[in-house]
């Protein structure tokens, strides 16, 4: 067919983009270990395509497609060695990507430390603001292949690389470094839009409600329009008491305790926010995009 035309970055400026549909197949790669269906055992990490040059291979995969997310987390390390020193590699197209120059690859604290043009929070976070883990969230466009190594190590590795596979006439900008220009603007305006929720249109929001044991409220909207943020204040003790039900055009979305959604005990670090969610002790903040085209119904 004709080339079709797509540019996930810059897509990410749309406050839509959340309910728009995209071509293409999904795919996840992950760390965990293909099982029988019998299996019991869940071996989900370090587990890769393939081992050499004392690298594992975790992504191998030919184009045109984008990936999405990737999200990395290492444990166990032997002795004082730290995660943020573990490097990983990775090729667009067959060309390295390598933002801080140098010896092959990067590190782990190197790629998401925010210091790299078209790496840079909210939508590349590093162990601080991802309680532990490793995480690109932005678009990285391919259109002939695309490849991800780390470094071997004796810890645990675990990864997921989630993303598109496209028809072979879709068309889109290769992820660089350093970026385009175009490409920085839109990773801008993206993070005006989610960090700081700079959205076109009226800005509603709905009164704070104090609730009692037994209690409940219901906030309603119609649309169109798209819900930017929802907060409750419930210290984590007592989320297993409240349940938060969402419904979007009829459809329920969520309908269970706020624990499931939030967690109720304290994590081992601090949990830090992001474009995305906020938790801590007493407040849960989602900034997951919601959009309804007739009503939107929170209780």
């Amino acid at each position: 067919g004709p080339p079709v035309y797509l540019d996930l970055v810059a897509d990410l400026a749309d406050p839509y983009a959340p309910a728009r549909l995209r071509p293409g197949t999904p795919f996840l790669v992950s760390s965990r270990e293909p099982e029988a269906p019998e299996g019991l055992l869940n071996r989900d990490h370090t587990y890769y395509v393939r081992e050499e040059d004392g690298r594992g291979v975790m992504i191998e995969r030919a184009g045109p497609g984008v990936v999405t997310r990737w999200w990395m987390t290492i444990g166990d390390l032997p002795g004082l060695r730290d995660p943020e020193a573990v490097r990983v590699f990775f090729w667009v197209d067959g060309a390295e990507i390598d933002p801080d120059g140098g010896e092959p690859g990067i590190t782990l604290g190197e790629l998401t430390s925010g210091r790299h043009a078209g790496l840079a929070a909210p939508f590349t976070l590093g162990r601080e603001g991802t309680s532990g883990g490793f995480v690109i969230s932005q678009p990285i466009h391919y259109q002939r292949s695309f490849r991800a190594d780390v470094t071997l190590n004796a810890g645990w590795t675990y990864y997921q690389l989630e993303g598109t596979d496209y028809a072979a006439n879709v068309v889109a900008p290769a992820f660089t470094h350093p970026p385009s220009e175009e490409a920085l603007a839109s990773l801008e305006s993206a993070a005006t839009l989610w960090r700081d929720h700079d959205h076109p249109g009226v800005d509603r929001e709905g009164e704070r409600v104090a609730l009692a044991a037994g209690e409940s409220t219901e906030l309603s909207w119609t649309g169109p329009g798209v819900a930017t943020a929802v907060t409750l204040e419930v210290p984590r003790a007592d989320r297993d008491q409240v349940r938060l039900v969402i419904e979007s055009d009829g459809v329920r979305a969520i309908d269970a305790p706020l624990v499931w959604v939030a967690g109720g005990v304290s994590p081992a670090a601090a949990m830090h926010d992001s474009a995305l969610f906020v938790v801590d002790e007493a407040l849960v903040r989602l900034h997951h995009p919601i959009p309804f085209e007739d009503t939107l119904t929170v209780r």
